[in-house]
């Protein structure tokens, strides 16, 4: 279930994924597939006091988060119910990876996105592989200000929305 999600995203960002079973050896980014008891589980085992995710609420499908000091990501923990049903397992599975990568929030004003909780899709959207390929440019450095970054983005998105414009 994982892996074409994370086939995909690698080709976006340039990262490397790979399924680890049974490994002791820490990680940067941890996936952990659970039924939702599990989940609540180790959402409290992984929760404010390790300060990488919040609590999780009531009812909560999946839930991640990542610590990000000076705009790179050393560790992150993402937490997938696998008793969803496969649509909305892969779908959670893809939107708590989008997350991992660094985008924090949600995105309810795309559509669609994967980062919008209005959307349960199972494959990226052109919308978030453009955001997600901008991310992952060199010219976007980590540390850099919002005043810097911010005309650099542009500039990016528009060359990567150009590009999609023309191979169709």
């Amino acid at each position: 279930m994982l892996i074409g999600q994370m086939r995909a995203v690698s080709k976006l960002t340039g990262l490397d994924f790979f399924i680890d079973h049974a490994s002791d050896d820490p990680h940067d980014l941890l996936v952990l597939l659970g039924d939702r008891v599990d989940l609540m589980r180790l959402a409290d085992r992984y929760g404010p006091d390790d300060g990488i995710i919040d609590a999780a609420p009531d009812g909560a499908r999946c839930l991640s988060g990542f610590h990000a000091p000076n705009g790179i990501i050393e560790r992150g923990i993402a937490l997938i119910a696998t008793d969803l049903g496969a649509e909305l397992t892969k779908s959670c599975a893809l939107h708590e990876l989008v997350h991992l990568i660094g985008f924090r929030n949600h995105m309810n004003m795309l559509q669609p996105s994967i980062l919008n909780i209005r959307d349960n899709l199972t494959e990226l959207p052109m919308n978030d592989q453009i955001l997600i390929r901008a991310l992952y440019d060199p010219r976007l450095r980590p540390g850099m200000s919002r005043a810097e970054a911010l005309p650099i983005a542009r500039e990016i998105i528009g060359e990567l929305v150009a590009g999609a414009a023309g191979a169709n």
